[in-house]
């Protein structure tokens, strides 16, 4: 029952934490694929000196070109992000794995098998997926090695080698479950700490550093929208007034009310301070923009803090709508907080929405 729980708990926070899981079987497979070079690439030069293994050559050369392909395969996954990687990666290893069948079955009929016992123990550990899918697929090794082993060899050999099957499967499947609990509470504490670190402590938004390298990614993907700098009015008066409580509790409304105006795909940050910027992803119509803010300009009206004589708060802010291709972040940035700039000088508690198109 235990164990039970300790499989489901590992195949929910495989789910959880996807992206991250994602990510390292990319680069899991990118430095599989060279690791399998420089192995097979020694295996070939040893090899070829050795009489008794030249009949392999030409078996590992064929590996080494395969894992050659298999290098810029692995590579354009992992600049690509694939998002199903783990069905390419097993897709890959299955020519791997029917070769070790192959050298240890119909290829050497007279001798016991040793390389596709190896490659059971071994290859998965380079895979972080649920652990049932890692399972069946091994069986699925397992049952095609001994369905090859049962036609190419002598009873004698084939029992020993079904023996020896059991047992490296057997070991497999241990060694395979227990390093992945291990390399999943990796990736959960990995990400924690990275969530923590991306984090404001007060607001729990993203912070500066987070936020923008977000939107940065964002333009580099084309993906156009709004971007806003905004600050609550005269915040450094509320401090002095009210005291840094009730300040703190504004700053806490501010960034409530944001969340409810702006979607939870939209990038929202804390600059610091008083300050907060806005990325509204796929946000290019003007019109909307600006009912957004006029929505959330009415809300600041009616927050709740601990001194009922600051019960109301506004917001000026800059915004710059873009349209255009291959955009700089530093400069969108000059154009909404030139915008804000503007907003300030002119009269507070409103908002400046901007258009750069091509």
């Amino acid at each position: 029952m235990r164990d039970l729980q300790s499989r489901l708990l590992t195949t929910h926070k495989i789910e959880q934490y996807h992206e991250e899981i994602r990510d390292r079987n990319c680069d899991n497979f990118q430095m599989f694929a060279v690791g399998g070079i420089i192995i097979t690439g020694i295996i070939l030069a040893v090899g070829a000196t050795l009489i008794r293994y030249t009949v392999f050559v030409r078996e590992y050369l064929l590996f080494f070109i395969y894992l050659i392909v298999l290098y810029f395969v692995a590579r354009f996954c992992n600049k690509k992000k694939v998002k199903h990687i783990i069905y390419i990666y097993y897709a890959a290893l299955l020519p791997i794995y029917g070769g070790g069948i192959l050298m240890g079955t119909f290829f050497d009929p007279d001798q016991p098998a040793i390389t596709i016992m190896v490659l059971m123990c071994g290859l998965t550990l380079f895979i972080i997926d649920k652990p049932r899918r890692m399972f069946l697929y091994a069986l699925f090794i397992a049952v095609s090695f001994a369905v090859c082993s049962y036609i190419a060899k002598e009873q004698k050999i084939f029992i020993t080698d079904m023996v020896n099957l059991l047992i490296y499967f057997c070991l497999s499947v241990a060694i395979n479950y227990f390093s992945l609990r291990d390399r999943v509470e990796s990736v959960e504490n990995y990400v924690k700490l990275r969530e923590k670190s991306e984090r404001d402590t007060m607001t729990s938004l993203l912070n500066r550093g987070a936020g923008e390298t977000q939107a940065k990614g964002m333009l580099a993907a084309g993906i156009n929208g709004a971007f806003a700098i905004m600050d609550v009015d005269d915040f450094k008066q509320i401090n002095d007034t009210y005291g840094h409580q009730v300040g703190d509790e504004v700053i806490c409304q501010a960034t409530r009310k944001l969340q409810e105006t702006f979607r939870t795909t939209d990038i929202v940050w804390r600059l610091g301070g008083d300050e907060f910027a806005v990325y509204a992803v796929g946000l290019v119509d003007k019109e909307i923009c600006e009912k957004k803010f006029e929505q959330l300009k009415n809300d600041l009206r009616h927050v709740q803090t601990s001194n009922p004589k600051c019960n109301s708060i506004t917001i000026s802010v800059g915004c710059t709508i873009c349209q255009k291709a291959n955009m700089n972040f530093e400069d969108l940035y000059r154009y909404s907080d030139e915008a804000l700039y503007e907003v300030k000088k002119n009269s507070k508690g409103g908002y400046l929405c901007r258009s750069l198109t091509e």
